[in-house]
């Protein structure tokens, strides 16, 4: 069953979104500026709301099982123990699953056109407009966002997932905004706001 908030395919015995963690069959209603998600349910609540309209649960941040549970297969908050290896959400109760840690890949970077270097020594690397502000010049670094991608390390590969940026994020040419996490190869090209070129490097 295809999910109407993220677009991920699921299983048709599945309740919830493997990808986003929400419920599935439901189309999400407009949101408006303010608006907060319930994490439980996907109801969209005013501004400020504390309670949920849609499941009556607390609006908060989506909880976070043990990483040893997650790698046994079973969520720990409802023992469902048939999700899919790469679900990021329990696929019956919608809770949120973490990653076991994974050591990383020896020698994985970014490389800037002035060969400056940006080491991916971490399972979750966050990177925007400040870690390239010494790198290139004002007016190519004020295209990137505050916030602009992630890379993401899981078993021995990395991805790379753009975080909503106002400008964009390609791959080869391939824009990858909205359409989720992308696997990362030797000496592949980003393009950061159609400005900025970096290049992956996995290899010494």
């Amino acid at each position: 069953m295809k999910c109407n908030y993220c677009g991920h395919e699921n299983e048709e015995t599945e309740k919830f979104c493997s990808n986003c963690g929400m419920k599935l069959g439901e189309a999400p209603p407009a949101p408006e500026p303010g608006q907060i998600r319930c994490e439980a349910c996907g109801f969209l609540n005013p501004p400020g709301a504390d309670i949920c309209g849609g499941c009556g649960q607390s609006i908060r941040a989506p909880e976070t099982v043990p990483e040893a549970a997650y790698t046994s297969g079973t969520c720990p908050a409802c023992g469902f123990s048939e999700n899919p290896p790469d679900a990021q959400f329990c696929i019956n109760c919608g809770v949120k699953l973490s990653r076991a840690l994974q050591p990383s890949v020896p020698g994985a970077r970014l490389v800037l056109s002035d060969m400056t270097e940006i080491p991916l020594d971490s399972q979750e690397i966050l990177l925007g407009r400040k870690d390239f502000l010494q790198a290139i010049p004002p007016e190519e670094a004020k295209y990137i966002s505050r916030e602009h991608f992630k890379i993401l390390q899981e078993d021995d590969a990395y991805f790379i997932l753009d975080e909503g940026s106002s400008n964009g994020t390609t791959v080869n040419g391939e824009e990858i905004k909205g359409k989720g996490k992308k696997k990362l190869h030797d000496d592949d090209e980003i393009v950061l706001a159609d400005t900025v070129t970096v290049r992956f490097r996995e290899n010494a």
